[in-house]
């Protein structure tokens, strides 16, 4: 079956598969010198991964479908709100939990390998 986004097919179990084959594969060499590489090179991508988000927001002049006009009719013919972005430390009211906890999970999710690393180490009966 061709997705009709990318005009590609792809299985999911069959990419869950290989995902998971690759992941044994590094998987393979426990010993401490393998994951303190491995741990430098997941340590060094999460760095480039922050630092092209960081640089990437910073030349977007306005959010991707912004409309300065408080509310407007967009292309599909539909009332649309919208207006400055609204950006604050507490969720606004109308927020739900799924949608706040993805939030929260997204930034969580992205360090938490970085954060455990020592963690594990400290657990191993012989860490060298």
């Amino acid at each position: 079956m061709v997705s009709p986004e990318t005009g590609f097919a792809c299985r999911t179990v069959e990419f869950a598969v290989i995902a998971a084959i690759i992941c044994w594969l590094f998987s393979l060499p426990r010993t401490f010198s393998m994951l303190s590489k491995l741990g430098v090179g997941s340590a060094f991508f999460t760095f480039v991964s922050v630092l092209l988000a960081t640089i990437f927001a910073a030349i977007q002049s306005q959010p991707a479908g912004y409309d300065p006009r408080p509310s407007y009719t967009n292309a599909n013919g539909k009332s649309a709100v919208g207006g400055a972005p609204i950006v604050t430390a507490v969720p606004i009211i109308g927020t739900g939990f799924v949608a706040g906890l993805n939030a929260f999970l997204n930034i969580c999710y992205t360090f938490i390998g970085q954060i455990t690393l020592p963690s594990f180490i400290a657990e191993m009966k012989d860490p060298r």
